[in-house]
């Protein structure tokens, strides 16, 4: 971790104008002060050498041509540290150099982490292991009941001896840890609940954090599941730099699965619809499944899966799963703060969980 004077004082090397702003403003942001631009080797070492300031973090890229190791070597008592990327126009891996982060808060988890030194990271850095599966559950809109999916799927994979990280990134209405009585869930560390399950909380305070403490748990548990609430709040427009939208984005593209609720409701079969046709322009990469959630048993329950699959099969998901109506199970837990095992183990909803839980591990 930096010390503290040196996270004050930043000088940059970036010719190219827009990843330096990126750089500059994001610092900026978090009480950085950037003292210098550099554009070229000259410039940089006529002023570390008569700067009186305390030795600064250095940030470059690889478009200033001549800034080889040698001259970081040498530049190396002026400095605190120094962190390279790849311009956009090295697609090759170079020594020295990390892959350029997609957003702030890759830079700030790059920045922040004593592990992210360019001589010690690879271009790879920021992939989940394969050990791992991230699994991103999000609803077409409120009420889907992806907030208790994502905990009691949780808890059933954790029955079968699996350890998970659960993340609740439902910004407006965070509700995991008040579920489980957890208290300072929303810091700058991960809450053990239980040996087999961690969770976190993202808020504007921690979000800088979070991709850098996800991949860390990511090499020591087997599932890390992820409550983002509304896709259509997911997927940010390019100029779109809330930190809720760029957490989004970086699960949506990074998550091995991204599953989506919707409900029988009209409101959600109209957002169900929007959303279907929406998908071809996201960055998803991960495999899709839909959930239809809370159906009707007999008839009427046929009727809303015969809808449900009409609007989803055209686009050919992954797959796709159908959810049962237990309004006693769900109530019991909103009213207990509860899971379903504890409020109606036996109950068709709770079944569901298991044999999800189930499949997932197998």
């Amino acid at each position: 971790m930096l010390n503290q004077t040196a996270e004050l004082s930043v000088v940059t090397a970036i010719k190219d104008p827009e990843f330096e702003a990126m750089v500059a403003g994001t610092l900026f942001s978090q009480g950085w002060n950037v003292i210098f631009r550099a554009l070229d080797v000259a410039s940089l070492e006529s002023f570390l050498a008569t700067s009186t300031e305390s030795k600064p973090l250095l940030i470059y890229s690889s478009d200033v041509s001549d800034l080889d190791p040698k001259i970081l070597s040498a530049l190396s008592p002026y400095l605190d540290r120094a962190i390279g990327f790849l311009a956009s126009h090295h697609s090759q891996v170079m020594d020295g150099y990390l892959t350029r982060p997609r957003d702030e808060i890759e830079l700030l988890a790059m920045i922040r982490s004593p592990h992210r030194a360019p001589m010690l990271r690879s271009v790879s850095s920021h992939q989940i292991p394969s050990r791992c599966r991230m699994i991103a559950l999000t609803g077409v809109n409120h009420g889907e009941g992806v907030t208790l999916a994502a905990l009691n799927l949780a808890i059933e994979l954790t029955l079968t001896g699996k350890k998970v990280l659960l993340v609740d990134a439902h910004h407006q209405m965070p509700a995991i840890a008040t579920i489980l009585g957890e208290r300072h869930a929303n810091k700058e560390v991960l809450k053990e609940v239980s040996p087999t399950l961690q969770i976190f909380e993202i808020t504007r305070h921690n979000a800088s954090h979070a991709v850098e403490l996800i991949l860390d748990a990511s090499l020591n548990v087997d599932f890390i599941l992820i409550d983002l609430a509304l896709i259509a709040h997911s997927e940010p427009s390019l100029l779109d730099r809330r930190w809720e939208s760029i957490f989004s984005t970086w699960v949506l593209e990074g998550a091995d699965d991204v599953w989506i609720f919707a409900s029988p409701r009209v409101v959600s079969s109209r957002a169900l619809r929007e959303i279907t046709a929406a998908l071809p322009q996201m960055t998803i990469r991960g495999r899709i499944t839909f959930l239809l959630t809370q159906r009707l048993p007999g008839k009427k329950g046929d009727e809303q899966e015969e809808k449900f699959l009409s609007v989803v099969s055209p686009i050919q998901p992954h797959a796709v799963r159908i959810l049962p109506l237990d309004f006693r199970g769900v109530s019991a837990a909103a009213h207990d703060r509860s899971i379903l095992i504890e409020s109606n183990s036996r109950g068709l909803l709770r079944r569901s969980f298991a044999a999800l839980a189930l499949e997932l591990t197998q």
